[in-house]
This record gives structure tokens, sequence and C-alpha cells, in this order.
């Protein structure tokens, strides 16, 4: 790697990472891709315990989104089930069906009239409301502004939470937050054998085109400026390149780079709020409620969803693969086994018995959601600014991306598009 100069030397093979790899290395440029785990993926990687796939969390691919249409756009077909949304809502004291139609909002027994009739209305208009007309305010302005109920409040929260898996409706964007929502609208997939498969996939798609993929790899720090940069790993060694893409957190990238606070990077580091949540794995060799598959809790930011009863996951067909997930909000700082716990009895009300059952279990309490809120701030910014932040103005040469990029997409759309639009401007360049 030291003995050769590269056109583009990328930091990170997650979804970000493996997207630009592969548009730059099939438009004849040298391109090199770092990363320091000893598999492809990042947060899209894909775990193997007992005979079953588990993502690092609950992983949902939009239908009608710009990741997947990215991914076809490089080969790259993702096989999955497509998730029918039914399932429960669950109180504190009563389980109730999710009012995933007009019927069943009717017939449910959780609102009050009133909040029936807000609610029919707001979701009416959400799904032709223009997004960039509430980006200026925040979730918890627009909703409130619009909604009187408190159980009313509380469900769209809840399906806010769903659609973008942030809990923070004081900082994120109403605009974002309508936008995503009305993207899930056109459906949802869970992938087959998890997202390990569109990893390998793209991985194979890179090195095919020519790009070396190297795994193992710790960058510690980034030097220089166009068309002169040097990428110095944790051994020492020093690699050439004209310009590098970062996909790794601002923060991180800022440290490497050796930023100052008012640079470009130093800035951006400090406006990106990072989102994080606790997910609770769980395989069973059967369901002891067959009939209990998706749950949303209204009060408590809690998620249930069995992935197995779409997707393929295990290799003993009777094996189901349970998701939980507790949505932290970025001001929390509670108990990782406290959050365990609550998952756990989230679990109990949904599946009694399911310790009997259990195969495997994994907990992971503190996962990265994303690694940057679109807080009203930021969208604002990026509307205003004369060029994206994805380019460190300060440092020629040196480029960002990821899923904390400001766009019109939220979470694997962000990294796959911006990967895709970072290669689009270095083409150009």
């Amino acid at each position: 790697m030291e003995t050769k100069r590269w056109d583009v030397t990328i930091i990170g093979a997650g979804l970000a990472g493996l997207t630009a790899a592969v548009c730059l290395a099939q438009a004849g440029q040298q391109v090199l891709l770092l990363e320091q785990s000893t598999r492809l993926g990042g947060r899209a990687a894909t775990d193997e315990r007992q005979g079953s796939r588990l993502n690092l969390g609950p992983h949902a691919l939009y239908k009608t989104g710009a990741g997947l249409k990215t991914l076809r756009e490089l080969g790259v077909e993702p096989n999955a089930g497509q998730v029918k949304l039914a399932g429960q809502l669950l109180t504190e004291h009563k389980a109730h069906r999710l009012p995933v139609t007009a019927g069943r909002l009717l017939m449910s027994g959780c609102f009050s009239l009133g909040e029936k009739a807000e609610l029919a209305s707001l979701l009416t208009r959400i799904g032709k409301l223009d997004p960039r007309t509430v980006e200026g305010l925040t979730l918890q302005e627009w909703l409130y502004g619009g909604l009187k109920g408190t159980n009313a409040r509380r469900f769209l929260l809840a399906l806010a939470r769903l659609s973008t898996y942030a809990n923070a409706p004081e900082l994120i964007s109403a605009g974002a937050v309508v936008r995503q929502y009305q993207m899930s609208l056109g459906g949802v997939y869970y992938v087959h054998e998890g997202w390990q498969t569109m990893v390998d996939a793209l991985g194979v798609r890179a090195t095919a085109a020519g790009a070396a993929v190297r795994t193992g790899h710790k960058v510690t720090r980034i030097r220089g400026t166009h068309p002169e940069l040097t990428v110095q790993l944790q051994d020492g060694t020093e690699i050439c390149t004209r310009a590098v893409l970062s996909t790794l957190r601002p923060q991180v990238t800022a440290a490497l780079a050796g930023a100052a606070p008012d640079s470009h990077l130093g800035r951006l580091g400090r406006q990106v709020v990072p989102v994080y949540g606790s997910a609770l794995d769980v395989v069973v060799r059967r369901l002891p409620n067959p009939q209990a598959n998706f749950a949303l809790h209204l009060e408590q930011p809690f998620y249930y969803a069995n992935h197995s009863f779409t997707a393929r996951l295990t290799q003993d067909p009777e094996h189901a693969v349970l998701h939980l997930f507790r949505y932290n909000s970025p001001q929390e700082a509670g108990s990782p086994e406290r959050h365990r716990g609550e998952l756990e009895r989230f679990l109990d009300r949904l599946q009694p018995g399911w310790q009997r059952e259990v195969v495997t279990t994994r907990y992971l309490p503190r996962i990265a959601v994303t690694n940057g809120l679109p807080t009203v701030e930021r969208v604002i910014a990026a509307r205003r600014a004369a060029q994206p932040e994805t380019v460190v103005a300060d440092m020629p040469g040196l480029y960002l991306a990821g899923d904390w990029v400001v766009g019109e997409s939220l979470l694997a759309d962000a990294a796959i598009v911006s990967g895709k639009e970072l290669a689009e401007r270095l083409l150009r360049l």
C-alpha cells in the first residue's frame, strides 16, 4: 500500500465507504478502502450465533428509499421479504391492536373520540405535506401545535421513533420526520440472511471494479492537502493519496486530522448530535405466543419485532429471531442494566415464558443509531450553505460521508447516498 500513490483513500468500510469505493473504482480511480475491523460492514454487519443471523439491532430497508435505488444501480439486489405492518400497541396496563388503518383507529379503545378525529386528520395531511414547510420546526413544536390529546401525541411520537429510530422530539426537524414517515408508507423490507449479504455483495463489486479493500488496518493520522495527503496507519505505514474520504464520525475525523476547534471539522464535531439505543436480540426455539410479531409501546420508547416472521434468519425454521429496541434520548444517561430489564419485561408481556425457549441472546447497551441527528439548526444550515458540509474547506482533499449527513435521507439510506454523492463530486473534480 505504501509504495503506491492512490487517487482516493477511503476510511471505513461501512455502507458509505463501500458505496463510494464501488462508484469510484468503476470510474477508473485507483481506490484504497481501509477498515479497522476484521470484516466489512460497520454497523451493517451481521453476527451469526447458534445457527441464527443477528443484525446489529433491528434493521429495515425502505422499499422506495434512495438507498435501495442506489444499491440496484450498483448491481446489488437485496434478497428480502416485505413487512406487513400489524401488531399491538401496548400501554402500561393494556394491549390494543395497532391502528394501522382508519377502521382500526376508529375501533381502538386507546383513544378518545376527539383524539381519533385528530389523528385521522393529521395522518391524512402528513401523506400530502411538503416536508420543507415544517423543516424550521422541531417535531415537538409541530406536533404539539397540531394535536391536543395526550395519547394522540404519544402515538405520533411512537410512529416518529419507529421511522427515524430517534427519540429527540425537542431537537429533530419535523421536516425530516415527515419525509421519513412518508417514505415508510411505501413499504419496508427485512433482508434474508441479514444485512451482511448486502455488505458482502458491495465488497465483491468494489474488488471486481479494481478497488483495494483492506481489513484490519486502523488509521491514526491524516495530514496534508490536495494533491499530497498522507494517511498513517497504526503500524506506522504511511499511504500517499490525492484525496481522503472519511466515513468515520466527524469528531473522530477531526482528531485524526488534528483539526483546531474553530476549523470546519471542529465546528462540525460540536454541531453533530449522535443518537444511541439499547438493543436486545433473542433467539427462541419456538414462540410462546405465535400471534405477537410486532409491537410498540405507547408511553415508553420500546419496539419489538419478530424479524424471522418476514425474513429467513435461522437454520432451524422453528426458531425465531426477536429484536427489541429502546430508543434512547441524546440527553439520557440511564443504566444499561435497567434498560435491559425494561426490554425483558416488555418481552414478558408479548411472549410469556420466553426464557424457557431461549437459544441465545445478545444485548447491545449502547449502539449508534446514527452519528448525527437532523436537528432544525443543521437542516436550515444545509439549505443555506454554499457548499455541502461534507467538503472540508480548510483542508483541501479531505471529504466526509456517513449517515450523519443532512439531506433527503436518513439512517442507512443517508450513508449510502452520501457515499455515492461524494464519489460523484470527486469524479467531477
